[in-house]
């Protein structure tokens, strides 16, 4: 049972770091993935959760990632803005409109202040796992952009 308390309170603090918007969407999309299979579809579009409507081979190395997960790794350290304008090729930027994780207009704002970005684009319906929900967009623009740019 000690053992127990000690990961629950180690989970706990970790979750404090957890932007509260991104817990609430978190915890709605735990909620819809047991409602049962006829309303995920709707509950996909209200939500923008993929992970409802997804493939379960698909999803299977999603959820080892989730099981696996301990609060104790540092987050993602954001870049500085003088580091940002030090990136000297040109940048795609796709950004979901619906993600839980960063406010996209402001994202695409900064990078446009601070990077050379060729092509920005907020992709409307799809959440913070763009190259996930929305894979064909996301090979389409890649393609595009890497003829454009590649210097031929």
């Amino acid at each position: 049972m000690e053992g127990a308390a000690a990961w629950l309170e180690e989970v706990l603090a970790g979750l404090a770091r957890v932007p509260l918007r991104f817990m609430v969407g978190l915890l709605a999309a735990l909620f819809a993935m047991r409602a049962p299979p006829s309303w995920r579809p709707v509950l996909y579009r209200l939500l923008a959760e993929w992970a409802l409507v997804e493939r379960p081979e698909i999803m299977a190395p999603v959820l080892v990632g989730a099981r696996e997960f301990r609060p104790d790794r540092s987050p993602a350290r954001r870049f500085g803005d003088e580091e940002l304008a030090r990136v000297g090729v040109p940048v795609q930027l796709l950004v979901g409109g619906r993600s839980r994780m960063v406010r996209p207009a402001r994202v695409v704002g900064r990078a446009r202040r601070l990077l050379p970005v060729r092509h920005a684009e907020v992709v409307a319906g799809v959440g913070h796992a763009v190259p996930l929900e929305a894979p064909e967009l996301v090979n389409e623009r890649v393609l595009a952009f890497t003829e454009r740019w590649s210097g031929r």
